[in-house]
């Protein structure tokens, strides 16, 4: 298992470069893009908003990915799964939550502030399949312990 994860300009296809996950964490903790972060906030026409979100850096927690983010061009998968929740109505109780929650390895607010993405980590994960296997695992847990 790797710490290195793609990093993209926007939603490019193609990764301009490596960074290992602490590092893309540590910057999205900083303030680093709080400038774009909170312009994006201020948007509040969607079609507006989806296209400025375009533009902001991107990541994949999932691991490292030869010119497209898809299963078939992981090079050396970290063993994240980065659950994406959206439109939270009690978010900061659940960001607290979350935080406390022993399976989880990090969670930050998402670019439109709305939503939470959580990182979740296990072994052994070598292909598409263990992935998939993993993502589901994790779906499950979030309903039998969150609902």
């Amino acid at each position: 298992m790797s710490d290195n994860i793609s990093v993209f300009k926007g939603i490019k296809p193609k990764p301009v470069s490596i960074a290992t996950w602490q590092k893309a964490l540590e910057n999205i903790k900083s303030d680093r893009y709080r400038l774009a972060i909170e312009r994006a906030r201020k948007i509040k026409e969607t079609e507006k908003y989806r296209k400025f979100k375009t533009t902001l850096p991107a990541v994949t927690f999932s691991g490292t990915f030869e010119k497209r983010r898809n299963c078939k061009n992981i090079v050396s998968p970290t063993g994240f799964i980065i659950p994406d929740l959206d439109h939270l109505k009690n978010l900061e109780l659940i960001f607290d939550i979350l935080t406390q929650d022993k399976n989880t390895w990090f969670v930050f607010r998402s670019p439109s502030g709305e939503g939470l993405k959580v990182g979740f980590r296990a072994q052994n994960i070598k292909d598409d399949k263990d992935h998939k296997q993993f993502y589901f695992a994790v779906e499950r847990y979030f309903k039998e312990i969150y609902n």
